[in-house]
Formats: structure tokens, sequence, C-alpha cells
């Protein structure tokens, strides 16, 4: 077994800025010093350390190309990243249901040959659990189920650019808890907070962002087999890219964000390599707290038939979901539940339990947040 321990520090994310005009600076600086610190680790082959300089390159020449009304080729460095790992990594893309985002490290293709004879049960049952996704909107007036779907197409004058999408296209984000969501809309009072629980289509193919520097440094202790070098060094290489879509600037009033650009072209390119949504943690949590309670996914929702009467995904019909329920009428009633959610079951008791909230720590599932969930598990799921 290898044991590189690659010790990789200082690379937290998200990285907080006050302007939108420090982004490229802050970025040429961060994606140098992490490939001056690649470039230090003698445990680490000559290529890997090359790749990690070549892609770091290729994503400075996109932010220039962008800047200079080049998409086309700000596009195309982004492709040329993507497309070296989505096809032999099952940790970097692999249907929803075999995802390390939402699944850990239970799929069969990528769980750790040191565990494989003492968590092979436990990871064989996290496969078997149903996984949910939350979606939350904030609203005076009670919505309906179909208002918690993504925007419909014959309304896309309303729909504005966001991380992983651009105006006029719908993108349906949720969330793997009912805290990402309300970390994502800003916190908003119990009274407009309001939720559904989602079931989504398995097989779709989904690109893994959750990479951060505490994964890449447990990953770097255990190297038993080739396929798990393989997802090590992937892990490596494609770290700069989570870099570059990791940003938070707190300039408001813009008309344009620069730390949208690349996660934008990630999406706008992965159609074409057969990528359906990405997952990523919450820019709006430390990184090491956003997993697993505040992954996020954003599916891409393209109009395949311009001129078809239907106005939502093609493929909503394998979509299920509960009609969205009030946080404050939960929060007074309290009702209580028998069965547990696939995060509270798995991680509710381990180093991954724990969330920050108003800076401190918290175990997850003493949350309230935690018992919303777990109430909306067991309300029935309805197709659109």
């Amino acid at each position: 077994m290898k044991n590189i321990n690659i010790e990789l520090n200082g690379f937290s994310l998200p990285i907080y800025l006050s302007k939108d005009s420090d982004y490229y600076g802050k970025l040429y600086e961060v994606l140098n010093n992490y490939n001056d610190f690649i470039k230090t680790k003698t445990c680490i082959k000559e290529l890997i350390k090359s790749n990690v300089s070549i892609n770091c390159d290729k994503i400075i020449e996109c932010i220039k190309h962008y800047y200079n009304a080049d998409v086309i080729g700000a596009q195309e460095k982004i492709k040329e990243i993507l497309k070296q790992y989505t096809k032999n990594s099952p940790f970097v893309v692999s249907s929803l249901d075999e995802s390390y985002a939402f699944r850990g490290l239970a799929p069969k293709s990528i769980r750790p040959s040191v565990h494989k004879d003492v968590n092979s049960d436990h990871y064989d049952e996290m496969m078997r659990y149903e996984l949910s996704f939350y979606r939350a909107r904030v609203s005076s007036n009670k919505l309906t189920a179909k208002e918690m779907f993504h925007i419909p197409f014959n309304k896309r004058g309303i729909i504005s650019t966001q991380r992983f999408s651009i105006p006029g296209v719908p993108c349906l984000y949720l969330s793997t808890t009912s805290f990402g969501t309300w970390l994502e809309l800003g916190m908003p009072k119990p009274e407009s907070f309001q939720v559904s629980e989602y079931s989504l289509p398995s097989s779709i193919k989904v690109l893994n962002l959750c990479f951060q520097q505490h994964l890449i440094n447990g990953k770097s202790s255990y190297i038993e087999t080739i396929e798990e070098e393989k997802t090590f060094n992937y892990a490596i290489e494609i770290f700069p890219l989570i870099i570059a879509s990791s940003f938070t600037i707190g300039e408001e009033n813009r008309c344009f964000k620069s730390e949208y650009i690349i996660s934008q072209l990630i999406m706008q390119v992965s159609k074409s390599l057969g990528i359906n949504a990405v997952a990523y943690l919450s820019k709006r949590i430390e990184d090491f707290y956003a997993y697993p309670q505040a992954v996020n996914i954003a599916i891409l929702i393209p109009q395949s038939e311009l001129n078809s009467d239907n106005q939502y995904w093609e493929h909503s019909s394998m979509v299920e979901l509960t009609a969205p329920e009030l946080f404050s009428d939960f929060l007074r009633n309290n009702p209580k539940t028998n069965r547990t959610t696939f995060i509270n079951k798995f991680y509710g008791n381990n180093v991954n339990g724990n969330v920050y909230l108003m800076g401190n720590k918290h175990k997850y599932t003493n949350l309230m947040f935690a018992k919303f969930d777990e109430f909306l598990h067991v309300l029935p799921k309805n197709p659109l």
C-alpha cells in the first residue's frame, strides 16, 4: 500500500473577495501557489505535476479568452480539461446513484480497498438506502409542487444568472438537506421558507466537483490499487477547476459576476461530454463543513423541442416530490417521525456529522433542519 501523505494545506474553500476586479489576480495567485506546492512533492509523478500545471494554465487562458469576448475559446479550454476525466474515472463522472457526491465511498467502483472487508456490509446498506434531495423557495404565499420545479421554458425571460446557469436557460438546483437550501437562499425566516423533498432519476450523469483539500489528504493516505492511484491523481489534477469555481465576492449590485465564469462554462460544455448535472459544495460555508449536509446539485434543463407544448424537463415524468411545507409550520407543530434520511442515518454520528451555524459547530442531527428533513421524508411524493 502506498502512503503518500501529501499534506495539502492552505487551500480551504471558498475564497472570499470584496471586489469583482480582484478575481483574476487572486485566482492567478492561488493557482500558482497550488502548482508550486505540487511541484515540491517528490512522491508525485512528473506526469501528474505536468497535468496540474497545464490545467492551471488553461484556466488562466480561459479567463483571458472570456474577458476578451472570446467565449468559444474559453469554453474550449474548460472542455479540454474536463474531457480527460469524464471517460475513465467513476469518482469524477458517474450516475447520480453511484456518485461520491451523494453516496460517499459506498459505490463499489470507488470503494476503498483498505475498507473492503471491515465496512463492506455498511457500504452495501448505504447503496440500498434511498437518497433524498431538497429544493426550497422563499414566498409568503403557499406554493404548489409544480411551483417547486424549475422555471418553465415559456417563462425563461425571468431566469437570471446563477453560479452554474446563464440567463434564459433553466437549471434545477437542489441540496442534500433543507439546511443546505436554507444557506443558499440566504438564511430566510421560517415563515417564508418552503421546502420539498425530491426523488431524481438515478441514471443522470453527474460531474463530481466535491473535492476539497481534506478529501485529497485522506485519499493520499491509502492507495492499494491502480484505480485508487488514478483517482488520487485525478483529484489533484482537477482541483484547480474547483478552486476557480469556488469564489464568493461581496460586491453588490453587479450585472456580471467573474466568480461564475468557470462554473457556467463547465455547465455549458457538460452536455457535449454526456453530463447532465454538476455536484458541488456550497460556497456559503467552509468546504470542510459542507460535506455532506451542504452538497448541491445543479441540473441543466435543455429544451430539446422548441415547438413542443411541454414546458418542462424531458425527464420530468421520472421526478417525484412532496408538496412544499413551511418551516414555521413544522416548528410550531414539531411532529415526530420514526424514519431517518440517508444523511442522518449514515453521517449522523461520525466526523462528517457536524455543521457550522452562526459561528458555532453543531451536530446536524440535533438541529431542527435535520428533523425537518425527516418530516419531509415520510410525506408522500408524487410525479409532476
